[in-house]
């Protein structure tokens, strides 16, 4: 293997591996976006579900 195939293969390693990099980078983006997604839909969905402050509804814990 001569010096110019070797910059050739190891440019086209280094072309690769970035973009895996940007792959893993963009999916991590998505993963953190559909987290943020679900947390504000369970904030919601615990919100909703709580009784309005003044309430005279109580939960009963010795039941």
């Amino acid at each position: 293997m001569d010096l110019l195939t070797g910059i050739a293969l190891a440019s086209i390693d280094l072309k690769g591996s970035r973009l895996m990099t940007d792959m893993n980078v963009t999916m991590l983006g998505k993963t953190l976006d559909t987290a943020r997604q679900q947390g504000q839909a369970l904030q919601q969905m615990m919100e909703s579900s709580s009784p309005p402050m003044g309430s005279q509804r109580l939960l009963d814990v010795y039941a």
